[in-house]
């Protein structure tokens, strides 16, 4: 990673993108008072858990990652995710996330 002041000009850099997260955070309560409950049976580098309504996938591996997903849940409008969801199949891209609202 480059220093803050290198990352300002580049709207692509992981500053930019903390910052989105951080914001969105603050806009969705149940990301800061919801109960968080991890989830089981996912892959050893797959974190996954929810918080109130909203679902959190990380991949935490340089291998892309595959998951079964059942039931209604939608993107969060996040323009920086990397995770897709493609009907019952989450892809999570090495090192990727993906988060959404389960309906």
């Amino acid at each position: 990673l480059l220093a803050v002041d290198a990352q300002e000009a580049d709207p692509a850099a992981a500053l930019h993108t903390a910052r989105r997260l951080i914001a969105w955070r603050k806009a969705n309560p149940e990301m800061r008072t919801g109960d968080m409950d991890f989830m089981d049976g996912l892959p050893e580098s797959v974190l996954g858990f929810t918080r109130g309504r909203i679902a959190c996938y990380f991949n935490l591996s340089e291998k892309p990652q595959q998951l079964a997903m059942t039931g209604a849940c939608t993107a969060a409008d996040l323009p920086d995710m990397t995770g897709e969801r493609n009907s019952a199949t989450l892809h999570l891209p090495a090192w990727g996330w993906w988060i959404g609202t389960v309906a």
